[in-house]
């Protein structure tokens, strides 16, 4: 299994797509997670129920990660890069739901960018000239700023819409995002905090996550006003959300048990106790439980656009879900938020 994880492809971008390829990469954490699996087996062999939580640098840069752990799930957090989930294995099905990339930029966009605005004045070599390109190119080609994790805290406008949000055409109020946390961790569990503006206010923000099931996680909010002034905004936090079968017919948004069409879709909705991912093939899906409900749910695809050798295309590589609530707080003021994030 470990061999099998190894293979090239998915660990460059090649003309054939490489990274940006989700089955590709799929492919290979679904052995390496097989592979731990089988370490599991051996190192807990006589421990029932077991659990663990351990800090380590876990993605070797001097800075260390957290890792929530049991037979059920693996879970790894990263508090310098905003105190996000960045994978979460879910091991019966020996999947990452994490298993994204953020839209960042290649060489090649300029050449994409030259022809949707008819601004090439050279001869083009015959490699471009064969290329097609997918139309939907042509309504723009859009970077992120963080990494396409989980539990990326925004503080936004309330005039703010969905495309500007999707196409990260927006100023973020507050200093989160992408902000180091302080970290500690818990039975079960992590505590991740951090203070910043928002706007002229300083807000404290403390996440807890915890593993509280054989398919639950649990993520605990506390938002705090420790400004001077009342604090009048939008809360979210992004899930970056990734399929087995990435944007497959097989799967559909569901809120309050409503259908609302299949992954490729954008779109929102007013006031959800509940928003899902499910799978018509019963094999695995994913809910969200909002036991305060959000003002509203935004969903979109996060689409990059690589090369392959004979076409520009549109690659799908998450589903967003960023469940938003309306924050007004008074000096000293607490709000509390909690989702349950079901497999």
């Amino acid at each position: 299994e470990l061999y099998k994880g190894q293979t090239n492809c998915p660990y460059w971008h090649g003309v054939f797509g490489g990274i940006y390829l989700h089955h590709l990469r799929n492919a290979v954490y679904e052995h390496l997670i097989k592979a731990d699996r089988i370490i599991d087996e051996i190192e807990y062999k006589d421990q029932d129920g077991w659990a663990g939580v351990k800090e380590t640098d876990f993605y070797n840069r001097g800075a260390k990660a957290v890792i929530l752990e049991n037979k059920d799930f693996f879970v790894s957090m990263d508090p310098e890069a905003g105190g996000v989930i960045r994978e979460l294995d879910y091991k019966p099905k020996s999947a990452n739901l994490v298993n994204t990339l953020a839209r960042r930029g290649e060489f090649y966009h300029k050449k994409i960018l030259e022809r949707i605005n008819n601004r090439i004045t050279e001869p083009v070599a015959i490699q471009e000239a064969i290329k097609t390109m997918d139309k939907r190119i042509k309504n723009g080609i859009f970077y992120d700023r963080y990494l396409r994790s989980c539990l990326v805290d925004h503080f936004i406008d309330k005039d703010l819409g969905l495309k500007d949000f999707a196409d990260c055409n927006y100023t973020d109020r507050g200093d989160f995002a992408g902000a180091p946390y302080i970290a500690r961790t818990e039975n079960k569990g992590a505590i991740l905090s951090r203070e910043a503006k928002v706007g002229d206010n300083l807000v404290a923000v403390l996440k807890r996550v915890s593993i509280v099931s054989d398919a639950e996680i649990e993520i605990s909010y506390i938002l705090k006003n420790k400004g001077e002034t009342d604090l009048d905004t939008f809360f979210g936090t992004e899930f970056n959300i990734s399929m087995p079968f990435a944007d497959s017919d097989r799967y559909g948004y569901e809120a309050d048990k409503k259908g609302l069409g299949r992954l490729d879709r954008a779109g929102a909705v007013p006031g959800t106790g509940s928003f899902s991912i499910k799978d018509a093939q019963h094999d695995m899906g994913v809910e969200f439980m909002f036991p305060e409900r959000p003002e509203k749910v935004w969903y979109f695809p996060v689409m990059t656009v690589s090369q392959s050798e004979r076409a520009y295309d549109f690659s799908y590589q998450s589903s967003c879900v960023f469940p938003i609530w309306d924050i007004r707080l008074g000096r000293g003021q607490e709000a509390r938020l909690t989702i349950k994030w079901q497999v």
